[in-house]
C-alpha cells in the first residue's frame, strides 16, 4: 500500500501534504446511524492489514452494537460472568481476577452511595495509576456517578480549580494520597478512603441502573488553549468507543493491554475499556515514575500485545529498542496518537518492531474521541513527510464546507461557516464541553454553561486542516481551538 501517490484507483489513498499553517477549518460530523446493524466500514486501502490484525489465538468475539445501548457496568458484569477467573488487571506486585475486581468495585460503589446517595453530582477520583484507580472508576460507575479523574502529579492549584469547576461533593482516594487530598480540598467536600472499605463488605452488584445517556466521566483538557475545560462523556460514548476499537483491531480476551497514559488523559479510555469490556488483561504502567528505559523491559516481561502511546513517547520507545537491541515480539499492535506521526517515524518503526506488529495512527479530539484512523504495516509506503490521519472511523463522517456551505472534495479547501445546533441533557456543571453521543441528535461539541433541560448552542470555527483527498485527512499538529460560543435557550 502506497500512501501519498495519486492513483487511478479511488480506494487507494491519494497525495497528501499540508498546504500552509493558516488554511481552512474542518468540521466533523458524528452521523446518526439508527438503522445501521453492524460496524462494518467502507472499503479502505488498509483493509488487508486489518484482516490480519488478530491475536495469535484467533479467539475474537465481535463487540455487538446492542451493547452500546446499555451501560458500562452492565457490559463489564457480562464479561465478569464470562471470565470470572481470568486476570483483569495486573501490577508488578498484585493482580485481580475479573471476579475480584468486580467485588472490589462493588465495595467502593456501596461506600460511595452510603456517603452521597444516588444523586448524579460528579465525584472526583484521586489515585496514582494502578489497580485502585481502575477499581474506583468502576465503583463510581456502578454507583451511577460521573467521575472526574485527578492526577496526583498535577499542581495543587490546578486540582483545586478542577474541583471547583466540576462541583464534586466527594473525593475518592486511598491512604497513600490522603495527605495531598487534604491540601487540595476546600471545606464541605467529603473524602472517601477506599482502604476503609473492608473485603467482604457489600460485594454484591449494585442494583442501580444507568441508561446509555447517563453521564459517565468528565476529563479535563490540558488547558493549552486557555483554562482547562471538562469534557463530559456518557455511557454510550464510552461503549461506542470501545466497540470501534474492538472491532477495528479485533481486541480479544487473550490480549494483554498496556495502560501507559494517566487516567486523567482522554486517550487512556481506549485502553481501559478496550481491555475490561472484552475480558482482556489491563496492565497499568506509570511512565512518569518508571521512565521509558524501564518500559521496554516491562513490555517484554509482561508479553504486552497492544499498547497506546503518544507520538513523542513512541519515538523514545523505538530509540530504546535500538539501544537495547530488543524487539518486543509479543506486541501485535501499537497505537501512536495525540501527536502527528511522520514518515521518519514509520521508517523507524519498520526497522525496530517485528514484522507482525501493526502501527496504527489516529486523529481525535477529547470531545469526539477518535475521528480517523489508519493501519500501517511493513509493506506500507509513505510518500511525503506526513502520515495521513487516516480514514473516518466507523459511524463518523468527516468533511469540509466551502464559503457557500457546500461540501468540498479532493484537493480543495473550505471552512465551516454554517453553525451547528446542538441539543443535550441538562447538567449543573459550568464550562462543560459536551461530548458527542453515538446515535443521538448531538453533533460535535461546544463550550458553555448548560442550565436548562434542553439547551441549544451554536459553534463557529474549528481547527485549520485541509481535505486533501476523497477519504483521508492529514494534519501537522491538531489542536481543537473552538471559536466564540453563543448560547440559546
Amino acid at each position: 500500500m502506497r500512501i501519498g501517490k495519486v492513483s487511478a484507483m479511488p480506494e487507494v489513498l491519494l497525495s497528501l501534504s499540508i498546504l500552509r499553517a493558516l488554511l481552512p477549518f474542518f468540521v466533523v460530523y458524528i452521523a446518526r446511524h439508527c438503522q445501521v446493524e453492524s460496524t462494518s466500514m467502507a472499503a479502505r486501502a488498509d483493509d488487508h492489514i486489518r484482516a490480519k490484525c488478530f491475536h495469535p489465538s484467533g479467539n475474537f468475539v465481535e463487540f455487538p452494537r446492542e451493547d452500546v445501548e446499555t451501560s458500562i457496568p452492565e457490559r463489564f458484569e457480562k464479561i465478569v460472568r464470562m471470565y470470572p477467573e481470568r486476570l483483569a488487571v495486573k501490577m508488578a506486585d498484585r493482580a485481580l481476577t475479573y471476579e475480584e475486581l468486580n467485588k472490589t468495585a462493588n465495595r467502593i460503589a456501596h461506600a460511595i452511595i452510603l456517603q452521597v446517595g444516588t444523586s448524579q453530582r460528579p465525584i472526583a477520583l484521586f489515585f496514582d495509576p494502578g489497580i485502585e484507580a481502575v477499581a474506583a472508576m468502576l465503583g463510581a460507575l456502578k454507583a451511577r456517578k460521573c467521575y472526574v479523574p485527578l492526577d496526583p502529579s498535577f499542581p495543587v492549584s490546578r486540582i483545586r480549580s478542577m474541583l471547583e469547576d466540576c462541583q464534586a461533593d466527594l473525593i475518592v482516594t486511598d491512604t497513600e494520597n490522603g495527605a495531598m487530598v487534604a491540601k487540595a480540598i476546600s471545606s464541605g467536600v467529603r473524602v472517601l478512603n477506599i482502604d476503609d472499605c473492608p473485603p467482604g463488605h457489600r460485594e454484591e452488584n449494585s442494583k442501580i441502573i444507568s441508561s446509555p445517556q447517563t453521564p459517565s466521566f468528565m476529563i479535563y483538557t490540558s488547558g493549552s488553549t486557555g483554562r482547562p475545560k471538562g469534557v463530559l462523556h456518557t455511557h454510550r460514548t464510552a461503549l461506542h468507543a470501545a466497540m470501534l476499537l474492538t472491532n477495528l483491531v479485533h481486541v480479544c480476551a487473550e490480549d494483554r493491554i498496556a495502560l501507559l497514559l494517566s487516567h486523567s488523559f482522554s486517550a487512556s479510555i481506549r485502553q481501559l475499556f478496550g481491555a475490561l469490556l472484552n475480558g482482556g488483561m489491563l496492565l497499568p504502567f506509570d511512565t512518569k515514575r518508571e521512565g521509558i528505559a524501564r518500559l521496554v523491559d516491562w513490555l517484554d516481561q509482561e508479553r504486552v500485545t497492544l499498547c497506546g502511546i503518544t507520538g513523542s513517547m513512541f519515538r523514545q520507545f523505538l530509540s530504546q529498542l535500538v539501544e537495547t537491541n530488543r524487539a518486543c515480539p509479543s506486541l501485535r499492535l501499537c497505537f501512536a496518537g495525540s501527536e502527528s506521526v511522520s514518515k521518519n517515524d514509520v521508517d523507524f518503526y519498520k526497522k525496530c518492531l517485528p514484522d507482525h506488529t501493526v502501527l496504527a495512527t489516529n486523529m481525535g479530539i477529547n470531545e469526539a474521541g477518535s475521528i480517523c484512523d489508519l493501519l500501517i504495516d511493513k509493506s506500507t509506503e509513505i510518500c511525503g513527510s506526513i502520515v495521513p490521519a487516516g480514514y473516518p472511523a466507523a459511524d463518523k463522517e468527516v468533511f469540509l464546507l466551502n464559503d457557500a456551505g457546500v461540501k468540498v472534495g479532493f484537493d480543495t479547501t473550505g471552512e465551516s461557516l454554517s453553525p451547528m445546533t446542538l441539543i443535550a441533557r441538562s447538567v449543573s456543571i459550568s464550562r462543560v464541553i459536551w461530548a458527542v453521543c453515538h446515535r443521538t441528535d448531538v453533533f460535535i461539541t461546544w463550550v458553555g454553561k448548560i442550565s436548562t433541560s434542553k439547551s441549544a448552542a451554536t459553534m463557529s470555527k474549528l481547527p485549520r486542516l485541509r481535505w486533501l483527498c476523497s477519504n483521508t485527512l492529514v494534519s501537522n499538529k491538531l489542536r481543537w481551538r473552538p471559536g466564540k460560543i453563543s448560547m440559546e435557550t
